[in-house]
């Protein structure tokens, strides 16, 4: 079987492309105020940062939300977020010259995050970033959230190739089982857990930077061949 030499690449969001931590945990924060609640650091880490609202949400009120609630509880929490976007989100120290270094070398690259639609929008207009992308995707009701592999999928056909012919840029635990499920060679990035935390990754970085876009095509490569062989 003959296997192409084209590949791509899939980053999630929040963590990856930007550092977006505080903002969200100031966010969420806010929202428990008005609300009468509390979320610990600890608690944010765990349950929120990363995962969509309709599966958090719930759990940081205790219940089972109305669809009129959760969409009112998420439009709070993500109006505050949105409002510090600009102050205190930053890009990830060297995300702009990797998507330069793959757009140089013809690799195309897809946008796959848990984060609402106007997060995404949002970031991807402060950020400047939006031009690297092809298929831009975030977070929908009727798509399962990761750790289910469904967003890493739909991603990778996005852009015309094999789920085993892709990359996918990790900071979180359940991302990165999703991408491991979806079939995707998975970097890790220590943005939000530890090195060991993310031991299930195919390979974990502390710093984009340290990445060489030929070594990682090498290592696409040889992924692909290895589910190609696989029964």
């Amino acid at each position: 079987m003959q296997i192409a030499t084209r590949w791509g690449a899939i980053f999630d969001m929040d963590g990856v492309i930007v550092d977006s931590r505080g903002a969200h945990l100031a966010a969420v924060r806010a929202l428990c105020r008005e609300h009468g609640l509390r979320c610990s650091r600890e608690r944010f880490e765990r349950e929120v940062f990363g995962i969509p609202n309709r599966v958090w949400l719930p759990r940081l009120f205790g219940r089972r939300l109305t669809p009129t609630e959760f969409d009112r509880l998420s439009e709070e929490k993500e109006t505050h977020y949105r409002s510090l976007l600009a102050q205190t989100v930053t890009q990830i120290p060297g995300i702009h010259d990797l998507l330069h270094s793959l757009r140089r070398r013809g690799v195309p690259c897809a946008l796959a995050s848990s984060a609402p639609r106007g997060n995404v929008r949002a970031t991807l207009r402060e950020t400047g970033l939006g031009s690297f992308f092809g298929p831009v995707l975030w977070d929908l009701a009727d798509r399962p959230g990761k750790p289910d592999p469904s967003i890493f999928l739909e991603a990778a056909r996005g852009l015309g190739l094999a789920a085993s012919s892709c990359v996918v840029f990790e900071d979180s635990l359940v991302g990165v089982e999703a991408g491991r499920r979806a079939g995707c060679l998975v970097v890790g990035l220590t943005t939000t857990h530890s090195a060991a935390a993310l031991s299930h990754a195919d390979l974990v970085v502390d710093r984009l930077g340290e990445l060489d876009p030929m070594k990682l095509a090498r290592r696409v490569r040889a992924h692909t061949l290895s589910a190609a062989a696989a029964p």
